[in-house]
């Protein structure tokens, strides 16, 4: 690269694209074709990264940090340790409000996670669509 131009890195997923501004028609294309893809990245959901989540479980409230890409059994996982619950002694589920015009919203599976993570990924506020622990206690025969 001739000295005094610069190079702009952006990396979408795992594909690295490079653009060197130059003069002319091709610099124009080049710029266009930079441009749309900077729109692209805008309108493409993050793949990675950290949602703040509020657990509600009585009287008890805990904030915790879940990854965008997290399943049901690690989300599971994740509100057991938290509230140092044992698995093999209790059941629960988990539920959240949208509206308060409608009933909560049981959370039961990967797909009902990922809707909840796309809901808490529009919205910022941490302490928006809690997520509702029930506890009950389960009856293991042995």
């Amino acid at each position: 690269m001739p000295a005094g131009e610069s190079e702009s890195k952006f990396e979408i997923c795992r594909l690295r694209i490079s653009y060197v501004p130059t003069p002319g028609r091709q610099g124009r294309r080049m710029e266009l074709m930079y441009r749309t893809l900077m729109r692209l990245m805008a309108m493409c959901p993050k793949k990675m990264g950290l949602i703040h989540v509020c657990l509600l479980n009585g009287s008890q409230v805990s904030l915790v940090l879940i990854d965008r890409s997290c399943g049901y059994l690690k989300l599971v996982d994740t509100v057991m340790k938290e509230f140092s619950f044992d698995p093999a002694k209790v059941a629960m589920t988990m539920k959240y409000v949208l509206n308060s015009d409608l009933p909560p919203i049981a959370i039961k599976s990967d797909e009902n996670v990922l809707s909840y993570m796309v809901l808490k990924d529009m919205s910022r506020d941490p302490t928006k669509y809690p997520i509702h622990i029930d506890v009950t206690t389960a009856d293991i025969e042995k």
